[in-house]
């Protein structure tokens, strides 16, 4: 609970600090993440998400994601009766990938905005100087 609880709020915090269309996948990612259950279906957010991808000139990175949504790694471990509650780290990957993207996305976009924040920090304390 307490993972949710900080998810929720760099995720919340973040969206608060991008433009709109960042701040929707970002809000969607973490809404995601800190919900009870999130089934494999939950997770067409990837779609609009690999769409920003294109748009924004980097289709690599779309092609990965789209790859990581669709290879159905999750399938790759076991996970008949509560063999799932029980796996090893090495196989937890292969078994949340989506939540793996989830949590790299609002990570990075926090990264974005603490950097930015940094950035214009230094400017303006720079101006003052002057």
């Amino acid at each position: 609970m307490v993972w949710a609880v900080a998810v929720g709020a760099v995720g919340l915090w973040t969206a608060r600090h991008r433009d709109e269309r960042r701040a929707l996948l970002v809000s969607a990612f973490t809404a995601l993440l800190i919900s009870p259950i999130s089934w494999s279906h939950h997770w067409v957010w990837c779609v609009p998400l690999i769409a920003f991808l294109v748009a924004e000139g980097r289709p690599r990175t779309a092609a990965a994601l789209a790859l990581v949504f669709t290879a159905r790694s999750l399938w790759l471990v076991p996970h008949a009766g509560d063999l799932d509650l029980q796996l090893p780290l090495w196989q937890q990957p292969l078994a949340s990938p989506y939540a793996l993207v989830g949590l790299a996305v609002v990570a990075l976009q926090a990264g974005v905005v603490v950097a930015n924040s940094q950035l214009s920090a230094r400017s303006s304390s720079a101006s003052m100087i002057r």
